[in-house]
């Protein structure tokens, strides 16, 4: 009976490693694909970053020149 019991025991880890194993499987695959949206949303992100630093860069120079210009009239 010890070496029947045996196979069973064998018999059950064998089907909860497949049935684990699937569910690693689907779990992997959603993450595949919250990778790929992450991916996109980071490429807009960085849209959204060169833009903004294309409108603020000319803002950012005219303030340097005035701060400059300030620092002029103060020094003299």
């Amino acid at each position: 009976m010890g070496l029947i019991n045996y196979f069973k025991d064998l018999h059950a880890i064998g089907r909860e490693f497949v049935s684990e194993s699937q569910d690693v499987k689907k779990h992997l695959d959603d993450v595949k694909i919250e990778l790929a949206y992450a991916e996109l949303v980071a490429l807009d992100i960085q849209k959204d970053i060169k833009t903004y630093q294309f409108q603020v860069q000319p803002r950012i120079e005219a303030i340097q020149t005035l701060s400059d210009k300030i620092s002029k009239e103060i020094s003299t």
